[in-house]
């Protein structure tokens, strides 16, 4: 029983120990940026790809009927 203490001391010290949270609140940012700009791509650049792909999906069926 005589190691109780010093792993009390170490779990104390892991609690108050915060070197790791600012590299999780990078990344964190990080991850909100690349959901932000996969969102924009998804807006903006859908409907540039959609409407050729139709337009010839639409002729191949006026075609067969």
């Amino acid at each position: 029983m005589a190691s109780l203490p010093k792993n009390e001391s170490r779990a104390r010290r892991f609690l108050k120990d915060q070197r790791g949270g600012i590299a999780i609140e990078y990344g964190l940012l990080a991850l909100l940026i690349a959901v932000v700009i996969f969102g924009a791509v998804m807006a903006i650049g859908q409907h540039p790809l959609v409407k050729p792909y139709r337009e010839i999906s639409d002729r191949l069926s006026a075609d067969d009927a």
